[in-house]
């Protein structure tokens, strides 16, 4: 079982680290600057379940050994563990609110956004990025989002955010410039809502 459990750590790294990993950058960076918009990046990252490769690229990209990361209980694992340490470096803890990034595979699990590390007010910044897997980035609750990066107004539907997420969201933008920013991971790609954004409900 050690045999198997070193192998599934080591495997399932990219192939091709140095591009894969540029294009999932400006694939992060296109959906934090257009928020809404869906940005597709391939990858060859073979995580261990439940972590998706799309949400493990995310990982690998914004996280290394000058960061740490915090797995809520869906990722929690021994082997996920090892496998993003192994691959990026990066410092686990078990405080949420020391998390630099949030990796998280049940986006339901999010009902507290003020939990995780807001920012200070002198470096806002220092506030935690959540890395949040979605069963797709369409089909869920119809969302209405304005604010920079965006014209007029995109709109976005997500499947497997909470209910009381918009509400969530509001009293998120009310703690400018401290709060927390978002890339939702999906089959499809990425979608980023940043903290600048504003978020109604569409009724439909």
């Amino acid at each position: 079982m050690q045999t198997r459990a070193s192998e599934q750590t080591i495997e399932g790294g990219l192939v091709d680290p140095v591009m894969e990993l540029q294009a999932g950058f400006r694939a992060i960076m296109g959906a934090m600057a257009q928020p809404g918009t869906v940005h597709r990046s391939d990858t060859s990252a073979k995580p261990p379940l439940p972590l998706t490769p799309l949400a493990a690229l995310a990982a690998l990209t914004l996280c290394d050994y000058d960061t740490t990361l915090w797995l809520d209980a869906d990722l929690d694992t021994q082997v996920v563990r090892a496998w993003l340490g192994f691959h990026c470096g990066t410092s686990i803890v078990d405080d949420k609110a020391l998390a630099d990034f949030v990796l998280t595979g049940d986006a339901m699990q999010l009902s507290d956004l003020a939990a995780f590390a807001p920012g200070e007010q002198e470096f806002p910044d220092r506030s935690a990025t959540l890395i949040v897997q979605v069963p797709s980035l369409s089909g869920g609750q119809h969302l209405r989002l304005n604010g920079p990066g965006i014209r007029t107004f995109s709109t976005a539907s997500p499947k497997g955010l909470p209910e009381n997420f918009v509400a969530q969201w509001e009293g998120n933008n009310a703690r400018f410039p401290l709060g927390v920013d978002l890339i939702l991971c999906g089959p499809e790609g990425f979608l980023s809502i940043p903290r600048t954004t504003r978020i109604n409900l569409l009724e439909v």
